[in-house]
């Protein structure tokens, strides 16, 4: 896979370029509006800068736009050869600059001096870890990183990347639950979830809650089970449950919220298992809070997986932070898949499956190479 990087003068035409020469096999990865200066320090006209990565094989010299490489590196004095003059893209290193996402059309690419592996890595590991990635997971990361220039190591971090996180597949059974610890949000999650399964699937779905422990936890459940039409019922004995299942067979989803457990009460936890146990298939969601401290992570999914190694996780709160590498540390931790993540308040705009590729993009997005 190859990094490429362009500049033009506008976003749209760089975006129509990306689209006829590649089509959708561009993986897009930053795009980033500048404002150019003159010599007196007033702005004028802005450029847009677009990279994307392409296979080796998809990548070649394109008819010549109004578009160059910028090198944003201290110029040296020296003459360069024409755009015709230069060798085939392919076997040229680039200078890369990651930031946001978007496209953006290769056409005339300057040949760039690769950097010492050392220092590219350094400057990769530090940026990364300022993003909240702990250094156990840096170091897995880094450790399949391979080469001398920015576009290798930056490759071999994308790869690396992805396979370190599992996928999840969005076929939900009939019978979900949601566990977790206190205060994580499992009860908003579910009634995002229900809301996006009902208006935007048409999916006929049923609540149960067994968290007795919070009256408030019921009634805020129950009101939003009244405000999207579906029925709701209370769990407050685990032996309940499968009347419950018997009397709506007929659904398409179950969803059921279980009580807050502290992940140091045995005690509840035991009640937890119980009730799980009465449903041999089924769907576990452990929902936790993204910014959740990596050691306190670590602790509530040992307890966790005392009494189930079967889950997939619902991360929340993702508003709450600037920083999101805790997600590779949580998939890291975890070894599971992240199906959801939610970030914010809002019933149900603010739920959304979770694309690993799309994580994957964006948190190399964050890399800037100056």
């Amino acid at each position: 896979m190859r990094i490429l990087k362009v500049t033009g003068r506008d976003e749209l035409s760089l975006q129509e370029q990306i689209k006829k020469e590649y089509g959708d096999k561009a993986i897009i990865i930053t795009s980033q509006e500048e404002k150019k200066k003159n010599l007196f320090g007033i702005k004028s006209k802005s450029v847009w800068n677009m990279t994307i990565a392409v296979e080796d094989n998809e990548v070649e010299i394109l008819p010549p736009l109004d578009l160059k490489v910028q090198d944003n590196r201290p110029k040296r004095i020296e003459s360069r050869p024409s755009v015709e003059a230069r060798p085939k893209a392919k076997e040229q290193n680039y200078k890369v600059e990651y930031r946001s996402s978007i496209p953006r059309n290769p056409q005339a690419y300057s040949k760039i001096e690769p950097e010492p592996q050392s220092g590219t890595v350094g400057m990769l590991r530090k940026i990364l870890k300022e993003e909240g990635i702990e250094d156990e997971v840096l170091e897995e990361i880094f450790s399949k990183a391979h080469g001398d220039d920015l576009d290798s190591v930056s490759r071999s971090i994308y790869h690396t990347l992805n396979k370190l996180m599992p996928k999840f597949h969005h076929d939900l059974p009939k019978i979900n639950f949601f566990i977790g610890p206190t205060g994580v949000g499992k009860t908003t999650t579910i009634a995002k979830l229900t809301a996006l399964k009902v208006l935007q699937e048409k999916k006929k779905i049923v609540l149960l809650t067994a968290d007795t422990y919070r009256i408030a936890a019921v009634e805020q459940l129950r009101t939003y089970a009244d405000i999207l039409g579906v029925p709701i019922e209370t769990i407050y004995d685990d032996t309940e449950i499968e009347e419950y299942l018997e009397k709506w067979q007929d659904v398409d989803h179950i969803f059921i919220d279980t009580a807050g457990r502290s992940h140091k009460n045995l005690e509840q936890l035991s009640e937890l298992e119980r009730l799980l146990l009465k449903c041999e298939e089924k769907q576990i969601f452990l929902v936790l809070n993204m910014s959740t401290a990596y050691r306190d992570i670590q602790n509530i999914v040992d307890i966790y997986e005392e009494i189930t190694t079967d889950f997939a996780l619902i991360i929340t709160k993702l508003d709450e932070t600037d920083a999101i590498g805790n997600l590779m540390n949580i998939t890291f931790c975890t070894k599971k898949p992240i199906a959801y993540i939610t970030t914010g308040q809002n019933v149900p705009n603010d739920i959304e499956k979770f694309e690993n590729l799309q994580y994957v993009k964006l948190l190399i997005g964050r890399l800037n190479y100056e």
